[in-house]
C-alpha cells in the first residue's frame, strides 16, 4: 500500500481507521529505511510523520503497542471517532499528503459505508495528496450518490481488483484497492488505470492461512507497483477507461480476457456434455455404435476471424419458476440449478417444463457464475441465482456446446462481490467466430464441433 501512494521520506502519512496500525506501521519503516540512518529525520518521522485514529480501546492499544515495538510512532495516536471535529481539525491542521485506509466494513447507520470513510479522509488531506484504500468491491459497483461526490472533488486514478480469498480464513468479503487525488476534480476524459491483482503467489494451508509457499510475492508486488507506475496496459491484467459515477468502478467490467482459442477447449465442451448423458442415462439405445471420432474435415480454428458478441444481440434473458428445490418432487423433469457440474441438472422433478426447446443457462452467482450449459430438451430451472438465455436464432446443441466454451474465458469478471444481474448478463460478451458481414458463422461453429473427438456421441436424445 505505501508503494502505491508513492511515499517519500518528508511525507505526512494518516490513516484514520487505523486498526492494529498495520499501515503506519509500514509508512514509518519506508520513511525510515530512506532516511539511511539520519537519526534526526528518524525522530522527525515518529513524531510528526504519521497520524492514526482508532476508536476501538482494545485496537487502539493493540496498535501503540505494535508502534512501540517497531520504533514508537505513537505521539499523533487518536482514540476516539475518527469523524469527530476537534480530531478531524487537529489532522487537517497537520496537512497530511498522504492516505492509507482499511476502513471498518458494512457499518450500520446513515452515510457510515466505506465510501463515506474514504471522502473524509481525503477531505482533510492537502491538494494533491495521493490516497489509497482497501474495500469491499460492491462499493465501486453499485450506484451510490457519494461516487458522484466523490469524482466531482477527487481524481480515481487507479483501482486493483484483489485476491477473492485476501483476507482467508477470516472476512470472505472480496476486495479492491482504489488509489485517488485528493482534492483534484476528476476530469471528463480522464483514463483510470484498471487492474486485476488476483494471483499473488500465496496458497492456502489447513491451519496457516494464506502462505507464500514457494516465495513469489516479493516479485510479484514488484511487477504489480511497475505496471501500476507505468500504468501498463496488459491482455488480461490492466487497462485504462474513462469512468463517470453511474459505471462500476473495477478490473473486471473493462479488461479483456486473453483469448486463447484452440481444439482442446472444444473438446472438453464436448467431453463434459457426452459424460453427463451417458451417466445420466440419457444415451439414446442405438447411439452407444456411432463414429466417437467426429466428422473428419481439415479446419483450423485458429484461422478464423473472431467478434464480440452481446449476449443480447442474441439471447432473450428469461427466469425459470421453482422457487424452492426442496419442496419438489421427483420426477422426469431435470431442474437446472447453479452447480458447476452434471450440465447443470440438481435433480430431476415432477413438473411441468419452464421452456420446451434448447435453451443455455448461466450461473448468476457464487463460485459457479459465468458458466454456461446447453440444454436441448425440456427442463425447469430455478428462479434465483441462474439465468436461461433464449435463443433468438436456429441454436442447435453444437452451438451451444461452442458457446459454453467460449463463456469460460469471461469468468474471471465475476465473483461473490460482483454478481451477474440482468443488465450485465445483456452486455456480456460470447467470442464467436464471424462472417464477413459480421453476423456469427454458425454454420463454421456446427461444422467445426462436429469435427472434433466425441462429438459422434452429441447427438438429439429423449427422457
Amino acid at each position: 500500500m505505501v508503494e502505491l501512494i508513492k511515499l517519500g521520506i518528508d511525507d505526512i502519512v494518516s490513516d484514520i481507521c487505523c486498526g492494529p496500525g498495520g499501515f503506519l506501521i509500514a509508512a514509518m519503516k519506508k520513511m525510515m529505511d530512506l532516511s539511511k540512518g539520519d537519526s534526526k529525520k528518524i525522530e522527525n518521522i515518529k513524531r510528526n510523520q504519521l497520524i492514526g485514529v482508532e476508536q476501538q480501546p482494545d485496537m487502539f492499544a493493540l496498535a501503540a503497542c505494535n508502534m512501540l515495538l517497531r520504533g514508537d510512532g505513537t505521539a499523533n495516536l487518536y482514540l476516539g471517532d475518527c469523524f469527530d471535529r476537534g480530531i478531524t481539525q487537529s489532522i487537517s491542521h497537520r496537512r497530511p499528503n498522504k492516505g492509507l485506509q482499511n476502513a471498518p466494513y458494512s457499518q450500520k447507520g446513515e452515510g457510515l459505508t466505506e465510501l463515506y470513510f474514504a471522502k473524509h479522509a481525503l477531505s482533510e488531506l492537502a491538494p494533491g495528496s495521493l490516497f489509497a484504500h482497501i474495500l469491499p468491491i460492491g462499493c465501486l459497483i453499485n450506484k451510490s450518490p457519494l461516487k458522484k461526490e466523490l469524482l466531482e472533488s477527487h481524481t480515481l486514478e487507479a483501482v486493483m481488483s484483489m485476491p477473492d480469498d485476501l483476507f482467508h480464513p477470516g472476512a470472505a468479503v472480496v476486495t479492491c484497492i482504489a488509489v485517488w487525488t485528493a482534492k483534484r476534480k476528476h476530469p471528463d476524459n480522464y483514463k483510470t488505470w484498471f487492474a486485476l491483482w488476483k494471483n499473488d503467489g500465496f496458497e492456502k494451508i489447513r491451519g496457516k492461512g494464506r502462505i507464500d509457499l514457494n516465495n513469489k510475492w516479493d516479485n510479484v508486488m514488484q511487477n504489480w507497483i511497475n505496471s501500476y507506475l507505468n500504468r501498463e496496459t496488459i491482455t488480461g491484467v490492466s487497462t485504462l477507461k474513462t469512468i463517470t459515477h453511474k459505471d462500476e468502478w473495477c478490473a473486471e467490467a473493462y479488461v479483456d480476457p486473453i483469448y486463447d482459442i484452440n481444439n482442446e477447449i472444444f473438446i472438453a465442451s464436448i467431453r463434459q456434455y457426452v459424460s453427463w448423458i451417458i451417466k445420466s442415462g440419457a444415451l439414446l439405445k442405438g447411439s452407444e455404435n456411432v463414429n466417437l471420432n467426429g466428422i473428419p474435415i481439415n479446419i483450423d480454428i485458429k484461422d478464423k476471424t473472431f467478434k464480440k458478441f452481446k449476449c443480447d444481440d442474441l439471447f432473450k434473458i428469461a427466469s425459470g419458476s421453482i422457487t424452492s428445490v426442496r419442496e419438489t418432487k421427483n420426477g422426469k423433469i431435470p431442474l437446472i440449478t447453479a452447480i458447476g457440474d452434471d450440465n447443470g441438472v440438481s435433480k430431476w422433478i415432477d413438473a411441468a417444463p419452464d421452456f420446451k426447446k434448447i435453451i443455455l443457462s448461466i450461473a448468476a452467482i457464487g463460485e459457479n457464475t459465468g458458466k454456461i450449459f446447453v440444454h436441448p430438451y425440456e427442463c425447469c430451472m430455478t428462479k434465483s441465482n441462474i439465468h436461461a438465455l433464449v435463443p433468438k436464432f436456429d441454436m442447435n446443441i453444437f452451438h451451444g456446446l461452442f458457446i459454453s466454451a467460449v463463456a469460460e474465458f469471461e469468468r474471471f469478471k465475476f465473483s461473490y462481490g460482483r454478481t451477474l444481474n440482468k443488465h450485465l448478463l445483456s452486455e456480456h460478451i460470447l467470442y464467436l467466430p464471424a462472417l464477413k458481414n459480421g453476423e456469427p458463422d454458425w454454420e463454421f461453429i456446427e461444422s467445426y464441433m462436429r469435427s472434433l473427438p466425441f462429438s459422434g456421441l452429441v447427438v438429439p436424445h429423449k427422457y
